[in-house]
């Protein structure tokens, strides 16, 4: 569950949450969560309020979201808001944000 205040795991028997931890990269990046995701390779895609996190199961850890940039050609890390997210069963994913224009 997205919560203002992190995310909550709930097993059956407790809740785990999960929140920001400034200089830790494998935390998520903001604790208002705004979006949850699982695409159809099982990752969960978490939309914060400064960027979006891909959980790893294995580690209970996140990895940051990238894109590329059609401007610098390059790998760029998304820490903008993002407002939602969805994908297709090609695994492309789909990012809507409150305004910012990466592409």
């Amino acid at each position: 569950m997205g919560t203002y205040d992190g995310l909550n795991r709930y097993d059956g028997y407790q809740f785990k949450i999960f929140r920001n931890k400034p200089g830790d990269s494998s935390s998520i990046p903001h604790n208002y969560i705004y979006t949850i995701h699982e695409d159809v390779s099982g990752n969960l895609w978490v939309g914060t309020g400064q960027g979006i996190a891909v959980y790893d199961n294995i580690h209970e850890g996140f990895s940051p979201a990238y894109f590329l940039s059609t401007e610098t050609k390059q790998k760029e890390k998304i820490l903008f808001n993002a407002n939602a997210i969805t994908s297709d069963k090609e695994s492309n994913i789909y990012i809507g944000s409150n305004g910012w224009d990466c592409w």
